[in-house]
């Protein structure tokens, strides 16, 4: 039967338990038999319970939640029902014991409410009810976090139920209860944030509230007590509902250390009462004003009480501290106060003393007529001055009285501390304002005010300064910071005006100025030298006494000095100097023509290669062209500046030298190169009126003298091109100027040609040295015949197989020419890879020099024509780029007189031949054939007669006739007899 496993999980809502049953898993388990009370209730257990309490109406509960499903186990007599809890819960778990069988839950341990349900103890505080029975006013809202009756600590149980019976796999069921834990007032109200006193007796460990407020001030005009209010800490009580709900009162601290429980008139005596504000917060509130030097300082207790029953009280100690006011203010013994020696010299060392504040304050207490100096703000003397809080003023960085500012407002000198002298000097000083401040807690501090007046003495310390001024227009002279003259200009050049001014004693000093170099400058005050020109006129206190005229004395070159430099020092007199190096710069002129790094460049540029493109490039004339292939960069430098430097590169129009190949004119066999390379030139020594330009073969880049071949040449065909290339300035204000240098192009072989078979000529049957012809009678040839007589030792010469590659700097067996110093590769020779076994047994082929030999003797009965194929395979500048060609060869045996004439017929000894009786004299008598191996020349026959009466003649090959040559009759006559012997034969008659 199918067996389907319902679990059901019960929640818990505001109105109640209801069982909701969901689906988690179908399995075959027999509970389908009913459900259990849906109403069942929280189940209750009270914190701090003792071990062994029973947590009431679980058991029964676990048991209705089995037994529905029992019914499916007929009989049940062996059904085993067991339960587990499990440990989700933590610590709660841990508190608590599931009985197995009979479902009960029991405590086994502390259960604390506040541990376990946290979010309902960590309040902020509890809540806040003024105690009624206190002479005080009752507040009926809440303070702090109110903890309602309503929460409650409620936490999930889940308990799995195992059904076993007999053989049948176990079956398992999960249940979900909710325990509700109750509180108990176990917990007092506690400020654990305070610190607890450390003293003896009640007080000891109390948590200790510390408060300041200010004394109330007098004031005779107002009658009514001016309230202070100050800030309580609230008591936290972790327990839930009245449990948690704290009251507050205060009690005084009488004589013996105790406090009040019960309230009584002495609580009258605090001035203080206890309020809630509107947010919230318990604050302690005068009721009369407070006199620090009546009482410095109150002590009472704050009592917090729960609302349980019984309730449990905490008590905190609230030490008040009254502030004493401040009252009286400070007061300077000057109004201005002045350096002891009236002013200070501008060389004064820093951290000197310069002076010191005083100041007096009325105030008995000190608390407030401690004082502290301070500097109001001043940029100008905080700079140079530091006021310390004990009154001492000094100097905090060295005075430079040229440059520091002085006050606006400007103090008489106390003339009785300065001489005549020094107040002449005096001219600069600092005014600045200082504050004396007691030692009241703000906002209640006072403050006095008073001037403090530091002249400063000029004295002869500062060194010239120098201050050119070019000649030229701003923009060039970077606006009076560098010179500027113009190359090549004509000596001698007036360059700037040089000011010199000392900053001692208001630019009245003397000045004396020099260069280091006297050579190439000159440097001559202006009062000296004729300024007409300037409309210049001077006087007797005129500032131009120490200004000088800067002059050039030679002629500028930029490209030798591009930044002229030149040193003045100028000494005043108490020997104060300064030195300073004037730059001038020199503007360019056209006058570099442009330099190519080399005279000749060399390039290599290796033949077939394409030199089409998909994006061509626009000539200066406007034409499209193919970006080419780069051969190499040309590179030119000017020594000249911006534009007079700025190169275009240009081919020279008007020459362009081709070297050809040697093989150009010479070999039939070259009649074009490799049909895949496009746009591939050929040069033609005979066709005058084709010959190309420059510009048809190469291009260069204007900007970069990146140099392009427009063309696919062939090495075979031209060896070399040699042209001019021009670099061109871009001078805008003068003539441009142009550099050439030369650039040679040698064009490189790749192996391209194939080997070429050639006819060789050998003067000998035997092995010798081959004459070479000239290339112009070279027969070129795809096939070779030779002739060898049979019956020759082996490695007998057979003839000179010779091949050539018309790759420049290629060639081979038998080379018809090598250019000089060329490193080449020879052509290997060998018979072709599909030769017969037996033909490499028969013939060798010498691999470099191509002779063609026999390796055994050939026969010519056996064999009188060999065919086959030869292999010549270049050696390419790479791998894989070698290139072969196969030539035929064809070998007649020719015969020599080697073998003995064979009789065909007859098969006998002897042969018998008739003739009639009547024959006449010289009829052919015929006999049977002859046979000979040998050829026709070296195995011809020949007979003669024997004894008798017949003649032999030559028959018709291959047949013999014997004519006779005399009458005879058939007793008489007979069959001669023929003898053969080596080269010859005889035939006898037969007599018999």
């Amino acid at each position: 039967m199918e067996r389907t496993l319902f679990i059901f999980v019960y929640t818990m809502t505001t109105l109640g338990w209801q069982a909701s049953a969901s689906l988690l898993q179908q399995a075959n388990f027999p509970f389908d038999a009913g459900l259990p009370d849906q109403n069942a209730k929280v189940f209750q257990v009270v914190e701090e319970a003792p071990n062994g309490t029973e947590v009431h109406g679980v058991s029964e509960f676990l048991q209705r939640a089995v037994n529905f499903a029992q019914d499916a186990y007929k009989p049940a007599s062996d059904l085993d029902v067991s339960f587990q809890l499990l440990g989700a819960q933590g610590g709660l778990t841990n508190a608590l014991h599931l009985d197995p069988h009979s479902g009960k839950l029991t405590v086994v341990g502390r259960i604390d409410r506040e541990a376990l349900c946290t979010k309902y103890s960590d309040k902020t505080s509890s809540s806040l009810t003024i105690d009624a029975n206190s002479y005080q006013q009752q507040y009926a809202n809440s303070f702090g976090y109110i903890s309602a009756p309503s929460e409650e600590c409620v936490k999930k149980l889940e308990i799995i139920a195992t059904l076993a019976s007999g053989s049948r796999q176990p079956e398992m069921k999960k249940i979900t209860l909710s325990l509700s834990i109750d509180d108990i007032n176990d917990n007092s109200p506690q400020w654990p944030q305070l610190v607890r006193t450390t003293g003896t007796g009640r007080e000891h460990q109390l948590p200790v509230i510390e408060l300041q407020v200010l004394e109330s001030p007098r004031n005779p005009n107002v009658h009514v007590p001016q309230q202070a209010r100050l800030q309580l800490p609230g008591a936290h009580d972790p327990d839930a509902g009245l449990n948690g709900r704290v009251t507050y009162r205060l009690s005084p601290v009488l004589g013996d250390n105790q406090y009040l429980h019960s309230v009584d008139a002495s609580t009258q005596t605090l001035p203080f009462i206890l309020e809630e504000e509107p947010s919230g917060t318990l604050e302690l509130v005068s009721t009369s004003n407070m006199d620090f030097e009546k009482q410095p300082f109150y002590e009472m207790y704050l009592i917090a009480s729960d609302s349980g029953n019984p309730p449990l009280t905490s008590t905190a100690l609230v030490k008040v501290h009254l502030i004493d006011v401040n009252d009286e203010s400070p007061v300077f013994e000057h109004e201005v106060f002045y350096p002891p020696s009236g002013a200070i010299s501008e060389k004064t060392v820093p951290g000197t003393l310069i002076l010191n504040l005083s100041a007096a304050d009325a105030d008995a207490s000190p608390a407030n007529n401690r004082l502290r100096y301070v500097m109001l703000p001043n940029p100008a003397a905080t700079k140079y001055f530091i006021v310390h809080p004990d009154g001492r003023i000094s100097l905090r960085q060295w005075l430079d009285y040229e440059t520091m500012p002085s006050s606006p407002k400007t103090i008489p000198l106390p003339g009785s501390q300065l001489s005549q002298a020094d107040i002449n000097q005096v001219r600069k000083q600092f005014v600045f304002r200082v504050q004396a401040i007691d030692s009241a807690p703000a906002p209640y501090e006072r403050k006095g005010e008073a001037t403090v007046v530091v002249p400063v003495i000029d004295e002869n310390d500062e060194a010239p300064v120098i201050n050119p001024r070019f000649f030229g227009p701003p923009e060039l002279t970077n606006h009076g910071i560098l010179g500027v003259v113009t190359e090549n200009a004509v000596a001698p050049i007036r360059l700037a005006y040089i000011q010199v001014r000392d900053p001692d004693f208001n630019g009245k000093d003397k000045v004396s100025c020099q260069l280091t170099d006297t050579t190439n400058f000159s440097l001559v005050p202006v009062r000296s030298i004729n300024l007409a020109d300037l409309a210049y006129t001077t006087g007797e206190h005129d500032d131009s006494n120490n200004d000088y005229m800067l002059t050039l004395l030679i002629q500028p070159d930029r490209e030798r000095t591009p930044v002229l430099q030149v040193r003045i020092k100028c000494l005043d007199t108490v020997g104060n100097s300064n030195e300073q190096t004037l730059r001038i710069r020199v503007l360019d002129v056209n006058d570099e023509v442009p330099t190519f790094t080399k005279s000749i460049y060399r390039f290599r540029l290796s033949e077939n290669t394409d030199s089409g493109s998909t994006l061509p490039v626009r000539t200066p004339n406007g034409s499209l062209i193919p970006v080419g292939h780069r051969i190499g960069k040309v590179v030119a430098h000017d020594n000249d500046l911006g534009e007079n430097a700025h190169i275009i590169y240009r081919l020279a129009p008007d020459r362009l030298e081709i070297t050809p190949a040697n093989t150009a004119e010479n070999h039939t066999f070259l009649h074009g190169t490799d049909s895949s390379i496009r746009n591939t030139f050929t040069y033609s020594s005979s066709v005058i009126e084709q010959k190309p330009t420059v510009q048809d073969l190469f291009r260069i880049d204007e900007q970069t003298g990146v140099l392009y071949a427009l063309k696919s040449f062939d090495a075979e065909n031209v060896a070399a091109f040699r042209l001019n290339v021009l670099a061109i300035d871009q001078a805008k204000e003068s003539v441009a100027l142009t550099g050439t240098a030369e650039v040679e192009i040698r064009i490189t072989d790749v192996n391209d040609w194939p080997p070429v078979f050639y006819k060789a000529n050998v003067t000998s049957d035997e092995e010798t040295s081959h004459t070479v012809a000239h290339s112009a009678s070279v027969e070129y040839v795809s096939n070779y015949v030779f002739h060898v007589r049979e019956n020759k030792p082996p490695y007998w010469l057979v003839g000179r197989i010779a091949a050539i590659d018309p790759d420049i700097g290629q060639r081979g067996a038998g080379d018809i020419s090598t250019p000089t110093g060329i490193q080449h590769s020879q052509i290997s020779l060998q018979l072709a890879g599909d030769s017969e076994p037996e033909l490499r047994k028969t013939f060798s082929v010498h691999s470099t020099s191509g002779y063609l030999r026999t390796r055994v003797s050939l026969d010519r009965e056996k064999q009188a024509v060999y065919v086959f194929n030869v292999v010549a395979c270049d050696t390419g500048n790479e791998a894989g780029q070698e290139r072969s060609a196969t030539a035929t060869v064809t070998v007649f045996v020719e015969d020599e007189n080697d073998n003995d004439p064979v009789f065909i017929r007859p098969v006998g000894a002897v042969s018998r031949a008739a003739t009639s009786a009547e024959s006449k004299l010289d009829s052919p008598l015929t006999v049977n054939p002859l046979a000979q191996k040998d050829s026709a020349q070296a195995g011809g026959l020949s007979a003669r007669r024997g004894e008798g009466s017949f003649s032999l003649t030559e028959g018709t090959p291959p047949h013999q006739s014997l004519p006779g040559n005399q009458r005879t009759d058939s007793q008489d006559a007979g069959i001669p007899i023929v003898v053969v012997h080596r080269n010859t034969w005889s035939q006898y008659l037969d007599r018999g």
